[in-house]
């Protein structure tokens, strides 16, 4: 079956490492991770292992909060943990590299970590940048206001009347509403004590999560 996913003979004297993302278009904390699997991948075949990809759930918090979808929320780590556990331990993987960029699958990815007696990374997809608005860093709060850009609280503070809906709707839709919090809230606060756990190493949360085609329309709208 293997040789029909491109083994040659060589590669099954290699260890076989497998690599887990949770890349998706259904959040924008993961829609960039795929392009951190291929560098996963081409980084594992140069040092000589054969890594194997699959992918993972994620759901968000962003979309669902307020529905009958937040049911789903915390049992969606349980998900992620038992396919990523399933897949490692029912190909009998001698590695695994997990990909992350939430509060969901970051936590679901080290439970399916915990779980196995392989060998596993976790890496993380990389805080979001500061995008600008008139010409200043947003991160948390809009310049000189104490006013939270990150949506869903934005939303309510437009409903509430505190915060213009004009410049609600240019930072929804600018690039900077794209991946990660650029401030300490649920994924960056994972990806702090996965560090400390020694679960990966430093140099992945210090890095931003920017991709050429981001830069690209960030430039054009900013």
């Amino acid at each position: 079956m293997l040789r029909a996913v491109g083994f040659s003979d060589d590669d099954f004297r290699k260890p076989q490492i497998a690599v887990a993302s949770s890349a998706s278009d259904m959040t924008p904390c993961n829609v960039h991770l795929g392009e951190l699997s291929e560098h996963a991948r081409k980084g594992i075949a140069e040092a000589g292992g054969k890594p194997i990809y699959f992918n993972t759930i994620t759901v968000t918090d962003g979309i669902s909060m307020g529905t009958q979808g937040m049911r789903y929320s915390l049992v969606s780590r349980e998900v992620i943990a038992d396919s990523i556990e399933t897949a490692v331990q029912a190909q009998s993987m001698d590695g695994v590299l997990c990909i992350g960029g939430c509060d969901k699958n970051m936590p679901g990815a080290m439970i399916g970590i915990a779980r196995m007696n392989v060998p596993a990374v976790f890496v993380y997809g990389g805080t979001i940048k500061p995008g600008k608005y008139h010409g200043k860093d947003l991160t948390a709060f809009y310049p000189d206001q104490q006013l939270p850009v990150q949506m869903p609280s934005n939303a309510w503070t437009v409903v509430a009347g505190r915060t213009p809906l004009e410049a609600s709707m240019r930072i929804e839709l600018g690039p900077y509403a794209a991946w990660n919090e650029p401030f300490r809230l649920a994924a960056n606060v994972h990806r702090c004590y996965r560090e400390f756990a020694g679960a990966t190493w430093d140099a992945t949360y210090d890095s931003g999560a920017v991709m050429a085609d981001m830069r690209t329309l960030k430039a054009a709208t900013r």
